[in-house]
């Protein structure tokens, strides 16, 4: 494996100035979060979904220690395992649009969390065009 591939990534959600989740991943083994409010590491699979979130960003190590230490933690090792069992199991992951659970686990209730922008609706398939009241394109008789 690669130096730039075993480096752990560090995320955030919300805007660079007023985070409100820290976030630090690297497949398989580093996938921990942590919030204002919730500042104890803890270990989350679905963080390894992160990187790929719309609503991420991806912030260098000596920023995401300045959010740590804003929040009353700091950075483990890179080779650090988290200080919990799993939080929740969410699929498919949704980190831009939490469910209530969610918000509560991580602390978050109170922050308004950020939403990708929203996409154009895909065009309309037969099977749901007005004239398809059977869901298999055709009209159904009267």
């Amino acid at each position: 494996m690669g130096r730039a591939e075993a480096e752990v990534q560090y995320l955030i959600l919300g805007d660079g100035v007023q985070p409100y989740l820290l976030a630090r991943v690297r497949w398989p083994d580093v996938a921990q979060a942590i919030s204002e409010d919730c500042p104890g590491w803890l270990d989350d699979p679905g963080l390894f979904d992160l990187p790929y979130e719309p609503a991420s960003q991806r912030v260098s190590r000596g920023r995401a220690a300045e959010i740590a230490a804003e929040w009353g933690a700091q950075l483990p090792l890179a080779s650090s395992t988290g200080f919990s069992a799993p939080r929740i199991r969410r699929i498919p992951p949704t980190w831009s649009d939490l469910v209530p659970v969610e918000r509560w686990s991580w602390s978050l209730e109170r922050v308004q969390t950020v939403r990708p922008p929203e996409t154009s609706p895909l065009p309309q398939s037969p099977e749901d065009s007005p004239g398809s009241s059977n869901g298999h394109g055709t009209p159904r008789p009267e």
